[in-house]
């Protein structure tokens, strides 16, 4: 092998690992956005559970005027 062969093959080397290191770094981009993504819509459910632990909607202190009604 030549020097001219061993300089290409070694840049060839060099760009497929910089290859390979741009692709890692996306995917866990998009592993990292999905996670975040998964996380915010379990936050958004959470908030639209009603609590247990309410017997009713009219749970809590209510005012002579609407006890009366």
């Amino acid at each position: 092998m030549d020097e001219t062969q061993r300089d290409r093959f070694r840049e060839a080397v060099e760009r497929k690992n910089q290859e390979a290191l741009q692709r890692r770094h996306e995917q866990a981009a998009a592993v990292s956005a999905e996670a975040h993504e998964e996380q915010l819509i379990a936050n958004d459910e959470a908030a639209d559970t009603p609590d247990p632990r309410s017997k009713s909607t009219g749970h809590g202190k209510k005012t002579a005027d609407k006890w009366n009604q």
